[in-house]
């Protein structure tokens, strides 16, 4: 018993501690640094982290209708856009608005699809 409480305290004090340093913020700029390195492990980082903003809005369009960002973005990219697309449109928006950088990359993700797929 004894020993479950001691791995518990660890597995707690362990999840506390790493909880500061996560990677949850990623930059506008780190973004567009890993969308124009030509490396296989970057363009891999920029796939995942473009479609997965894509795929956690088209989660929320359904739960809010259309109101998927809580900065009030909404895009309406249509079917069949394929993931590339979603690259060229966010790397050409990223390119476009350095002064943005600072931003988390999630809301520029947001921001770029709303651009690049307006709402009609």
């Amino acid at each position: 018993m004894r020993g479950l409480i001691l791995g518990l305290a660890v597995g707690l004090a362990v999840l506390l501690t790493a909880g500061e340093g996560r990677a949850g913020y990623y930059s506008g700029q780190k973004l567009n640094e890993v969308c124009n390195n030509d490396s296989l492990v970057s363009v891999g980082l920029c796939f995942g982290y473009i479609l997965g903003v894509y795929d956690a809005g088209k989660v929320l369009d359904e739960a809010t209708d259309k109101r998927q960002w809580q900065s009030g973005f909404t895009s309406c990219v249509p079917d069949g856009v394929k993931p590339g697309q979603l690259k060229e449109v966010v790397s050409k928006w990223l390119q476009q608005h350095p002064e943005n950088w600072h931003y988390r990359a999630n809301s520029l993700v947001a921001a770029a699809l709303e651009w690049g797929f307006p709402c009609r």
